[in-house]
Order: C-alpha cells, then sequence, then structure tokens
C-alpha cells in the first residue's frame, strides 16, 4: 500500500521540481522497496515473510551467512550447503519473498549494505573502493552503474 501510494505521488510533475523533494520521495521509494524486499525495516515482516516460515528461514539464514563476510562471493551452492536446501528451493524461496533470484537478491543487499556504509562513513574513514572492497564489488566500474541503477546518484 505504502509503495503503491509513493509511485502514484511520482506521477504528480509538480513533485519533481525541487531537487531535495525529489531526493526526499526517492528515498521514500528506496525505504518502501526495502520494505517489500526485505521484509523488516522498523516494523513487522511483509505478508510474503509472513507467509511461510521455512521460507523465511532460508532468506534469513541466508542473509547470515552473507553477513557474516560480504566481502566473500557466494555462490548458490555456497548457499544451498549453508541453508540445507536445494538449489531449487532456494531460489523459490527468494522468488515467493521478493520476486528475484538469490543472487540478484544478494546484490541487491550488499548494494544497501555499501549505501548505509556510505551515510554512516565519516569524511576521513574509507574510500569508496574500500567500501565496495569491504562488500564484495572487485570491478568498480560495474559497482558503480549498479549503484547509479538503484539509487539513482553515483556512489561518490
Amino acid at each position: 500500500m505504502r509503495a503503491a501510494s509513493l509511485f502514484q505521488a511520482a506521477t504528480d510533475p509538480e513533485v519533481f521540481e525541487g531537487e531535495e523533494a525529489h531526493r526526499s520521495l526517492w528515498d521514500s521509494v528506496l525505504h518502501a522497496t526495502h520494505e517489500l524486499l526485505f521484509g523488516v525495516w522498523g516494523g513487522s515482516p511483509s505478508r510474503a515473510l509472513r507467509g511461510s516460515t521455512a521460507r523465511h528461514r532460508i532468506i534469513r539464514t541466508a542473509f547470515e551467512y552473507l553477513d557474516a563476510d560480504p566481502r566473500k562471493p557466494v555462490s548458490t551452492a555456497d548457499l544451498c550447503a549453508a541453508v540445507g536446501v536445494s538449489p531449487a528451493r532456494l531460489r523459490a524461496a527468494f522468488l515467493a519473498a521478493s520476486r528475484v533470484g538469490p543472487q540478484r537478491c544478494l546484490k541487491l543487499r550488499r548494494l544497501a549494505m555499501v549505501r548505509a556504509a556510505l551515510r554512516q562513513a565519516h569524511p576521513h574513514g574509507s574510500t569508496l573502493r574500500d567500501l565496495a572492497l569491504a562488500h564484495g564489488f572487485w570491478h568498480f566500474r560495474r559497482f558503480a552503474l549498479d549503484y547509479q541503477a538503484m539509487f539513482g546518484a553515483a556512489p561518490s
């Protein structure tokens, strides 16, 4: 419901007249999208995640596996071994909960983790390249393009 009302608001051309209004609306859309993809963000889990405790366990365990070492490349076989399910069951759980496959979902999660780290970074802290590497992005140009496609702005 919230996401639908945000997208409807985006159809009003006056919404985008001010840069700050545009940025605020974009942040709201990202927040709602995160809630749809990942469930909890300061509230209750999404309906898709509430629907199946087994699905919830699979996704939670996969995210915990990624969060333990975000720098490490994660294959579908690694996830299946960590979660204890077949590739088909892993894919089905992710598709049912987030409408994207496990690899795409984990990539989106890594991008969100980098964005959170950038927002918390101090001016004299880690470089953008360090943050990208720490979250499993080794091809910096590809990372920058993916980041811009997801968030609408360059990571720098």
